[in-house]
């Protein structure tokens, strides 16, 4: 049974454009798959007070296709690092296509970390938008992310507007949530 389903999940990796990654690469990966999830639970605290250590944080929920996290993590690294952000953590949620990243910056006085840090999150989820993916799996789009629902949806934006407004004419049902 497991050489079958062994042969089945090769062939359709090989379909899709799948590759071997070297084996110490795969085991971290799979070891570590979780991990911002057990620490999001053990750092619930640490998150209501955030901002109290000199740092400011924001996260990103993201869906990728499979195929795409790894490429979108290695890019997203490089984008990360060329702006002074910090990588505090990132993994899968319960399957590969969900990924998180929590993001940090210290706070200096300036206010120009918390400008770096927003324009990361932007940089971050176009990039996710151009490998095919989607910008939130988990808290929605709310106010916080409408202005990327164009780049996302395109046309399908006006659709959603049409629909709201056919059901919520008076606009009293979260108005302006999600470009809406």
């Amino acid at each position: 049974m497991v050489e079958a389903e062994e042969k089945i999940a090769l062939s359709i990796c090989d379909q899709d454009g799948g590759r071997r990654l070297p084996q110490e690469q795969a085991e971290e990966f799979w070891r570590d798959r979780h991990l911002i999830a057990r620490r999001f639970m053990q750092n619930r605290r640490q998150r209501r007070e955030r901002g109290r250590d000199g740092v400011y944080r924001d996260w990103i929920h993201v869906a990728l296709p499979g195929s795409k996290v790894l490429p979108f993590r290695k890019a997203a690294i490089e984008i990360i690092g060329k702006r002074g952000v910090h990588l505090q953590e990132s993994g899968l949620w319960i399957q590969p296509e969900l990924f998180s990243m929590r993001l940090g910056i210290e706070d200096d006085g300036s206010g120009k970390p918390q400008l770096a840090l927003a324009e990361t999150v932007d940089e971050l989820l176009h990039l996710v938008q151009k490998m095919d993916g989607s910008m939130e799996y988990t808290h929605g789009v709310g106010v916080k992310l409408a202005s990327h629902m164009q780049e996302e949806h395109g046309y399908g934006l006006q659709v959603m507007r049409q629909i709201k407004q056919v059901l919520d004419p008076n606009n009293i049902m979260n108005p302006g949530k999600m470009g809406l």
